[in-house]
């Protein structure tokens, strides 16, 4: 089951403790400040793979479906500590960046950490998973 899965179960379902538990991988660490970057808005979110990195660290990869929308994105992988997200990187062509360029669609692979934000990759091909990825592993280990 996908940790998206389980922390709207966990609001759902569970007391208070669980609950704020939940809570906080929605509103603290990375989602603390790039929420509406991340966050899955009109797109479907599937998770692709579980990366155990031992002592309770995991990345999850999710596929994001069709894209849709002015957040859109392809893939989006979230380094897990057990605590919160500490750590995203998404790959994806947001409306406002491709507003800015005025030229045909452009993608990204973006790193996003609490109060932080860098572009690790831009083009105008799509970028195939393998790519995207390659990129989040080597940042988010």
């Amino acid at each position: 089951m996908s940790k998206l899965a389980l922390v709207l179960i966990a609001l759902a379902l569970a007391g208070p403790a669980a609950a704020q538990q939940a809570d906080r991988y929605s509103t603290d660490c990375v989602m603390k400040s790039w929420a509406g970057f991340l966050h899955p808005r009109e797109q479907s979110p599937t998770q692709r793979e579980c990366i155990d990195l031992g002592e309770g660290r995991a990345i999850l990869a999710y596929g994001m479906g069709e894209l849709n929308g002015d957040y859109t994105k392809l893939s989006v992988f979230l380094l897990d500590d057990g605590q919160c997200f500490r750590k995203a990187v998404s790959a994806g062509p947001y409306a406002m960046t491709n507003a800015l360029t005025g030229g045909p669609q452009l993608f990204h692979i973006d790193l996003y950490e609490e109060g932080l934000h860098a572009t690790l990759s831009m083009s105008h091909e799509r970028p195939v998973h393998g790519t995207a990825r390659a990129l989040a592993l080597t940042q988010l280990q």
